[in-house]
């Protein structure tokens, strides 16, 4: 048996704002912290994956999602734009027929950037002097 994703029809790829240069942009430019992968908390998920689960044997080709839309967890960028990333994470983990477990995104990825920080990153030594009274 072979569970087919991504190669198989069903995966999409939606940007929510070309114009920003970025996937995931919550905590940036006054869009909300990403918190969930749809609805209210999702406003700074600038690209959305979803995914389809098919079965195939030589016999038999079958759409496992039950009429759910799965979506593909993103990437961890950092606790500014991602203040709880275990949240998406649980939210990306569904049950499809037969009681079979899925779950689409990246783990254990050396890749890791606060773009919050990075964002602000030029602001930084005018902050650092702030704090420490030093003035401008």
């Amino acid at each position: 048996m072979a569970i087919c994703w991504s190669a198989c029809s069903g995966a999409t790829h939606t940007y929510t704002n070309p114009s920003v240069f970025t996937g995931y942009v919550g905590g940036l430019l006054g869009i909300p912290q990403i918190t969930s992968l749809t609805g209210p908390g999702a406003q700074g998920l600038n690209t959305i994956q979803t995914y389809q689960v098919t079965m195939v044997t030589p016999t038999l080709r079958e759409e496992l999602n039950n009429g759910q839309t799965l979506y593909a967890v993103p990437t961890n960028v950092g606790p500014r734009t991602m203040p709880n990333y275990p949240q998406p994470v649980q939210q990306g983990v569904y049950t499809l027929l037969n009681g079979i477990r899925v779950f689409a995104g990246t783990v254990a990825d050396p890749f890791f950037v606060d773009l919050g920080a990075a964002f602000e990153l030029p602001d930084s030594g005018r902050r650092w002097r702030a704090e420490r009274g030093r003035g401008r």
